[in-house]
């Protein structure tokens, strides 16, 4: 299973910021608990809430890493992604004042 490996588990945690080393990674502990996704896993539609910052882009990425298109909708509790896509694991690339964070995301 992919999402058990080495190379994985370590995206999960880390955040790339575009004004460093393209080599260096950064912890997100701290920036990871600034996003949150709910609900997580969904039928489609999730919600992105951002305690500090911008939140400049997002992206939705399959476990092979090919991009899925997807809606936003802005609402008072959050950015609203909808996703039409086959049930099965994705991942939430989210853009924040210049740093990317990633989250898993679920579709049932």
């Amino acid at each position: 299973n992919d999402t058990l490996s080495p190379k994985y588990i370590a995206l999960q945690q880390c955040v790339f910021s575009q004004n460093t080393d393209p080599t260096s990674v950064k912890n997100i502990t701290n920036s990871n608990s600034k996003i949150k996704v709910y609900p997580n896993p969904s039928s489609g539609v999730f919600t992105i809430s951002v305690e500090e910052g911008e939140l400049d882009a997002i992206d939705v990425y399959t476990i092979n890493g090919q991009k899925v298109p997807f809606l936003i909708r802005k609402k008072s509790s959050g950015t609203e992604v909808i996703l039409n896509a086959p049930k099965g694991t994705y991942i939430l690339q989210v853009e924040i004042d210049g740093q990317f964070a990633h989250k898993k995301l679920l579709l049932k």
